[in-house]
């Protein structure tokens, strides 16, 4: 359940099928995985979620299963 309440923002340039059936290249814009490998992994496989890092202003917000999730993520906080 903590997973699905934490979410990871990434700039990213999303392909995406014009209306000429032609793909094209997206814009670079913020995408929102929730903190999960599949559903991270299923928009860039390459996505190092180590990389990620928790902005000091939120550290107080996060409850104990909040911080158990990101510690399995590798993520700094």
């Amino acid at each position: 359940e903590s997973q699905r309440s934490l979410i990871i923002v990434s700039k990213m340039k999303i392909p995406y099928r014009g209306k000429d059936g032609n793909m094209k290249e997206g814009t670079f814009s913020n995408v929102y995985f929730h903190l999960s490998d599949k559903c991270v992994e299923k928009q860039d496989p390459y996505f190092i979620t180590s990389l990620v890092f928790c902005p000091t202003d939120l550290k107080g917000h996060l409850r104990p299963e909040h911080c158990e999730c990101m510690s399995a993520a590798s993520i700094k906080f």
